[in-house]
């Protein structure tokens, strides 16, 4: 069971935001003993259907690892980086709306969907995107694909506005097409930027992008961005549909944002606004001792009302020292961060004032060492905070995890607030470990932490098909024993209580499979693998220095549902969203599955696992706007049951 607590606070916070914004195993082996690891590094790849023009890092098929930038205990297994790795493909076509090939769009394959900008509190991390270029035909592909559960396709083309896939799993063996995107006109924006005396504003910033784009730092990838003209005159063009906000910045002037515009297929338009003289707030940011603190993040805000605010952000000098020159006049408040300090705010601050001071308390530490039973502590080593719940045994990630390299393993972590907790180590060759509990008050530093480094046990199995065929280079990833696979439990991440080792590793060609470095606990497996059902295994127990043979886990290959989606008129719908999910309760894995319907209006949906579900579609719509297409869901709900081997075929009408 899941702290109360913990589930009581990401409710909150999942409602106050909707409501806001309106190892990879090689598998040539014949035995366990012969499994070879799959390196991260991924090759470049061409193909004669659209070439793919640069590749960065591969996509993580889960939290980033000990070896790459170490982060919550998670471990990937990795392997030398000329083994060969996945035979897999992604591909698909871009069509504008007259179904005509778009050639020379820009085509990306991502994990940063918008399930990941829910919670973003800080820049997505998209440095796994790969990219490509579609070719005469409008056709991509990208080749040797890190299998991961929820990938996705963005493309934008020069005159078109930006159009995004349905999510889609990605396995260790198959060809993934992905339903034909649609790049559409869009809508526009234009407007005239003048100053309170009606003069034109020349040169100022104007930039329009998503709702979500608000709670992170970066210009979310959708951002639209002009410069007004000697006249003041702006235009925006090829806006998808949805809503957007509006950010106007220029020299001299006090930023402006404003919200609740609202874009329909390709209707126009307008907004002028007027910017008013900037004012400023300064000051001094120090710490409890009187000395200053440099490079503090100062951040002023505030509303006038819903759809308008105006915002500042600047970063201390060495002396402390900061100006929001950009500020309407008014008051604000200032919201003070800075590492090693606690978070600092002051309400209702008056624009026109030069000596605000800002006092900062520092940041409670917590002190001790990481130890190996024999030889030397490998480097670097990661250490994270858990918080420790009052009659439960799981644990909840406080903060960041952060690497150490001291060769006498010592460690120092920020602790923000008193409470009960444990301290996390991960080293390369060791599973995850923990220390005794411990009780910290705020203000009171803690020393002598011990963290003793095991080397954990181990889980091994092989997958085959319901006739006992082993079914080759499975996905096996680990989980709690109380993850559900639902939208809540994904959409808590790191948040989401546990101890278990978070791992993944890929079985060889006959589907046998080893999970190694697993800290003792219970563990839930979930198992994938291309042309089958996703299926589960819980009450795994491992224990120190033992292996869990889980013997043979079968999957099926379930059931499929295609069909086409049309309007009231009888007309195919390209781009149409459609979903099927779980009318019933009582079952773990899977429960939902979506597609987007392609060119012609048809969709497919495959390896359906058997059971009640509601199939419903909607028009293709902002994926941030969630609210949008709701109506067509609901008026036009089919239940389908679904068995397995089964094809089911339905036509979806959406309305005008």
């Amino acid at each position: 069971m899941k702290p109360l607590g913990v589930l009581v606070l990401v409710i909150a916070g999942i409602a106050g935001l909707f409501f806001a914004i309106n190892k990879l195993g090689d598998g040539s082996g014949e035995d366990l003993d012969s499994l070879e690891s799959i390196s991260q590094q991924e090759t470049s790849a061409t193909t004669d259907k659209g070439q793919e023009t640069e590749l960065t890092s591969p996509i993580s098929t889960e939290r980033s690892t000990v070896s790459d930038s170490a982060s919550s205990g998670d471990r990937v297994e990795l392997a030398p980086e000329d083994s060969e790795q996945f035979a897999n493909s992604v591909t698909g076509l871009v069509m504008n709306p007259d179904q005509r090939p778009v050639s020379g769009a820009r085509v990306v394959l991502t994990q940063a969907g918008v399930a990941g900008m829910i919670f973003q509190n800080e820049p997505l991390d998209r440095s796994g995107d790969r990219y490509a270029e579609t070719d005469d035909e409008g056709r991509f592909s990208f080749l040797n694909v890190q299998p991961h559960s929820k990938l996705s396709i963005e493309a934008d083309a020069k005159g078109y506005c930006r159009s995004s896939s349905s999510s889609f799993d990605v396995y260790a063996t198959g060809k993934v097409e992905v339903p034909t995107l649609i790049l559409t006109l869009g809508g526009s924006l234009a407007g005239t930027i003048t100053d309170s005396g009606g003069n034109p504003v020349p040169d100022a910033k104007v930039v329009l992008e998503g709702l979500f784009s608000q709670f992170g730092e970066e210009a979310a990838p959708d951002s639209l961005t002009v410069l007004s003209e000697a006249d003041g005159s702006y235009i925006i063009p090829n806006v998808p549909t949805g809503n957007r906000r509006l950010q106007i910045s220029a020299d001299g002037y006090a930023n402006q944002t404003k919200g609740g515009l609202v874009f329909r297929g390709e209707e126009p338009l307008t907004m002028d606004v007027t910017l008013e003289i900037a004012e400023m707030i300064c000051g001094r940011v120090i710490s409890k001792l009187g000395s200053p603190v440099g490079e503090a993040k100062v951040l002023a805000m505030s509303f006038s009302n819903s759809n308008r605010q105006c915002r500042d952000e600047v970063l201390t000098d060495e002396n402390g020292e900061f100006c929001l020159s950009r500020l309407a006049a008014g008051k604000y408040t200032i919201a003070v961060s800075a590492a090693g300090y606690r978070r600092q705010h002051e309400p209702r601050v008056q624009t026109g004032g030069a000596g605000l001071i800002i006092e900062l308390e520092d940041q409670g530490q917590v002190t001790g060492r990481v130890t190996v039973s024999a030889g030397d502590l490998p480097k670097p080593y990661e250490v994270q905070l858990r918080q420790t719940h009052q009659g439960n045994t799981v644990t909840t990630l406080i903060g960041k995890s952060q690497l150490f390299n001291a060769d006498d393993g010592s460690f120092s972590v920020e602790c923000t607030q008193s409470g009960t907790y444990l301290v996390q180590a991960v080293a390369p060759g060791y599973a995850p470990s923990f220390s005794e509990e411990f009780r910290y008050t705020l203000g009171q530093p803690m020393s002598g932490v011990t963290v003793s480094l095991t080397a954990g046990g181990q889980i091994t199995g092989r997958v085959v098909d319901g006739e006992g065929n082993p079914v080759p280079r499975p996905s096996i990833t680990t989980h709690d024993n109380t993850w559900t696979n639902s939208l809540f439990d994904k959409a808590l991440g790191d948040q989401f209580p546990t101890n278990v080792t978070k791992a993944v590793t890929t079985g060889n060609m006959k589907g046998k499979f080893r999970l190694e470095l697993l800290k003792s606990e219970t563990y839930q497996l979930t198992i994938r693998a291309s042309g089958y059902c996703d299926g589960s295994m819980r009450d795994v127990a491992v224990t120190e220095g033992n292996e869990t043979n889980v013997g043979d886990i079968t999957l099926i290959k379930g059931g499929q549902i295609t069909g086409t989606v049309i309007d009231l008129a009888g007309q195919p719908v390209p781009g149409a969203m459609v979903r099927l999910t779980l009318d019933e309760r009582g079952r773990n894995l899977p429960q939902n599955y979506q597609t987007k319907s392609g060119a012609n209006g048809k969709y497919t949906l495959t390896n359906v696992y058997p059971g009640k579900y509601k199939l419903t579609a909607a028009r293709n719509s902002d994926p941030m706007d969630f609210l949008q297409g709701l109506s067509d869901e609901l008026d036009r709900v089919q239940v389908v049951t679904i068995s397995d081997g089964q094809s089911l075929r339905f036509e979806l009408k959406v309305g005008q």
